[in-house]
């Protein structure tokens, strides 16, 4: 497996899907639940708009990630329009999760929401620039060193700084305090 920063991604297939790692579950069920729904989200893009690996298809996409899968039948103008439709839902996804962090990190009184909620604001600037990055250039496909990119930008996230939070709610609910459990779910 390519495993950038140790974090394990992609096993080296052509479809470039990340598997569900156990070690990634914060033990918050919703926050998991939906980091699992952000993974099925890149799982799907990679499935659909991942140009293929020379050697691995008969079809070989141009350095432009022009081209198409195999049984596909949308044009390049197509296929692009819906490469960003699918990436615009995943930024809308990724939105609305990370309200439900910051609303959990409210709740609990993080000490760090700030520093995090930056990092949430950051991250989303960075996707919402590749997402036009990719629409000036007219992308159809993503190439192998974009969908790595994008896997660890969620993977990372969720094992970094959303692990920290994990922790702290853990701890909560461990201690006892003023709020009881039920009170401190998100």
């Amino acid at each position: 497996q390519w495993s950038p920063g140790g974090i394990a991604l992609a096993e080296a297939k052509p479809m470039f899907s990340i598997s569900w790692q156990d070690h990634w579950n914060l033990h918050i069920d919703p926050i998991d639940e939906e980091h699992r729904a952000l993974v099925e989200g890149l799982n799907r893009l990679a499935e659909r708009f991942v140009a293929p690996l020379p050697g691995l298809s008969g079809q070989e996409g141009n350095g432009n990630g022009v081209g198409g899968t195999p049984g596909d039948d949308l044009g390049a103008v197509d296929r692009h329009r819906a490469l960003i439709t699918a990436l615009e839902i995943l930024a809308d996804q990724t939105r609305e999760h990370f309200k439900h962090e910051e609303a959990l990190m409210r709740a609990i009184d993080y000490p760090e929401l700030a520093a995090h909620r930056s990092e949430h604001a950051l991250l989303l600037a960075e996707y919402v620039e590749m997402v036009r990055d990719l629409d000036r250039q007219a992308t159809s496909l993503l190439d192998a060193e974009t969908l790595a990119a994008l896997q660890h930008w969620l993977v990372g996230h969720m094992v970094g700084a959303d692990r920290e939070y994990a922790n702290h709610y853990a701890a909560l609910i461990q201690s006892p305090q003023e709020q009881s459990p039920g009170d401190l779910s998100p």
